[in-house]
């Protein structure tokens, strides 16, 4: 009997343990998963700054038309006076008027002397480009150009022309107006990172 009785407390005991234990693994807490990583992420890429177009009334004014080499020869005259000034032309020749947009509304020649071009009609003649020579200054109002000038130097000199030359990805040619009011152009072109030239730019 005795006997019985132990078997049976044992047999409680052991069931009690068991229940316990169930109890405690049902509330063993389980970790969550760690977040997934992203191992394709790449850093961000910088930023590019972006400038806006400069208006085309925004663009710094050069008056060509009026400007003088070395503050007497002028670029724009009568026949008679460019010739008085200028001299005799180094060389002639007519161009094919098809395939270029002239500044004089007839037939001209073209002229180089001194080094630049001129149109040189019945009773006008023009500049086209002006190639500057070391001992040559082009002066308009209160500007003066010459082959000393840098794309820096000409930055101060026309701030948003040069913003907007740099917009377009260029930097050896630098796009003024030629009035206040035109559609026409004066370029600037540098080479080797000074100014080599300025031309006439007419839309055709």
């Amino acid at each position: 009997m005795y006997r019985v009785l132990c078997l049976l407390a044992l047999s409680a005991t052991m069931a009690c343990q068991n229940n316990q234990s169930h109890e405690d693994a049902d509330q063993i807490a389980v970790a969550a998963p760690a977040a997934a990583l992203d191992l394709n992420a790449t850093p961000m890429a910088a930023a590019m700054e972006l400038h806006a177009d400069v208006a085309w009334n925004n663009v710094e004014v050069f008056d060509f038309a009026n400007a003088r080499v070395n503050n007497k020869l002028p670029l724009y005259a009568t026949r008679s006076q460019f010739q008085q000034a200028w001299g005799a032309a180094d060389s002639l020749f007519t161009p094919d008027y098809n395939a270029i947009c002239g500044q004089l509304d007839e037939d001209f020649q073209y002229a180089y002397t001194a080094g630049s071009l001129f149109e040189i009609g019945r009773d006008s003649v023009v500049c086209d480009q002006f190639y500057f020579q070391p001992q040559t200054r082009l002066t308009s109002g209160n500007i003066t150009l010459h082959n000393r000038i840098t794309w820096e130097d000409a930055r101060k000199l026309f701030p948003m022309a040069v913003q907007q030359a740099e917009n377009e990805g260029k930097s050896d040619v630098i796009l003024l107006r030629e009035s206040p009011n035109g559609d026409a152009g004066i370029l600037l072109h540098f080479r080797e990172g000074m100014l080599s030239s300025i031309s006439y730019n007419l839309p055709c």
